[in-house]
């Protein structure tokens, strides 16, 4: 990424749950996914939250694929897995960009097709942008 340019940089799915997930989020990091948060969680829909995502390099041409590869995982929960997933009180894709002053303009599109696939998972749409710091490298 050039000094000053906006980029994608993560697609989180955050899960919560009125009981503790520690096993399925377990699950989820058998195929790949990548654990940042497990545990009680105050200030949100259940009193339990994890955080994962998908290992990739923090730039655009990872934007699509990382979504479509973490669905693909959730596509293919069956059985008591589907119904952990289905038991979920919240659900969220949240995707993370980072703005940087030398780009005028960015945008980033979402397919029809995966605006479809997103929201049959079950899974709201968050898109969160981090500045960036004006001492960061």
């Amino acid at each position: 990424m050039l000094d000053g340019e906006s980029t994608f940089l993560n697609a989180d799915l955050v899960l919560c749950s009125d009981e503790d997930i520690a096993g399925f989020s377990g699950g989820l990091v058998e195929q790949g996914f990548l654990l940042l948060f497990n545990g009680p969680w105050e200030g949100g829909p259940g009193a339990y939250r994890s955080v994962l995502e998908l290992d990739h390099p923090a730039d655009d041409a990872h934007f699509v694929p990382v979504i479509e590869n973490m669905l693909a995982v959730l596509e293919a929960l069956s059985g008591d897995r589907r119904r952990l997933w289905d038991g979920l009180v919240a659900r969220e894709l949240d995707l993370g960009f980072e703005a940087g002053g030398a780009t005028p303009d960015r945008s980033w599109r979402l397919p029809q097709a995966l605006v479809a696939r997103i929201a049959a998972a079950g899974l709201d749409l968050t898109v969160t942008i981090y500045t960036r710091s004006s001492d960061a490298p």
